[in-house]
C-alpha cells in the first residue's frame, strides 16, 4: 500500500470517528495518529476516551417504567435517582444498576446482588437515546458487554408509566409495594 493510500485511509477513519461522535449527540475527543509507512504495519486507529458515569439530573422524560416483548414480557424501571431494575419474563429480578445521562447519551453500569438472577456486565455502556412516540430507542455508542446488556438497552422499550417500581426480588412484589 502506498503512503498516499495509507494517509487517505487514516483521514477517512479520523473523519468517521468525528461523525460517529457527533451523530450520537455527545462530544467525544478523538486523537489523530499518523499512518505508518512500513508495508503490513497497521496504522493506529482513532481512540475515544474512557467512559465515565455522568452526574447530575436525570431527564424527567426518561424516568418511568417500560416493557418489551422478547420470549415474554420484560420490565425495567428507570428512576430519577440514577438507579434501575429489570425483571425477566418469569418475573424475577434480572439485573439492577446505576445510570447517568449527559445530553442524549445514557451511561449504564450493571450490578449483581443476592436478589438478581442475571449476570452483570463489566464496565460501563454508552447509548444514544431518543423517543419515537412512547418507545425509548437506544443505539449503542460504546459498550464491550458480551452477556446481554446491548440487547437489553437496544430492544425498543415501550413506556407504560411515568411512575417507577421499587426494587424487589419479583415483579409481583414490586408492583404490590
Amino acid at each position: 500500500m502506498t503512503t498516499t493510500t495509507e494517509a487517505r485511509i487514516a483521514t477517512a477513519a479520523f473523519a468517521a470517528a468525528i461523525l460517529a461522535s457527533c451523530s450520537s449527540g455527545s462530544v467525544a475527543h478523538v486523537t489523530q495518529t499518523q499512518p505508518t509507512t512500513t508495508f503490513g504495519t497497521p496504522s493506529p486507529s482513532p481512540t475515544l476516551p474512557a467512559l465515565g458515569m455522568p452526574r447530575g439530573a436525570i431527564p424527567r422524560a426518561l424516568v418511568g417504567t417500560y416493557v418489551y416483548e422478547s420470549e415474554g414480557t420484560r420490565w425495567v424501571t428507570l428512576r430519577a435517582n440514577g438507579t434501575y431494575a429489570q425483571w425477566n419474563p418469569y418475573g424475577e429480578l434480572d439485573i439492577v444498576g446505576r445510570y447517568g445521562v449527559h445530553g442524549r447519551t445514557a451511561i449504564f453500569m450493571d450490578e449483581e446482588t443476592k436478589d438478581t438472577t442475571g449476570r452483570a456486565c463489566d464496565g460501563l455502556g454508552a447509548y444514544a437515546w431518543q423517543f419515537a412516540g412512547t418507545r425509548l430507542v437506544m443505539t449503542k455508542t460504546q459498550d464491550g458487554c458480551t452477556v446481554g446488556r446491548i440487547e437489553q438497552w437496544t430492544a425498543g422499550w415501550k413506556k407504560v408509566s411515568s411512575a417507577t417500581l421499587p426494587t424487589a426480588p419479583t415483579l409481583r412484589a414490586a408492583r404490590h409495594r
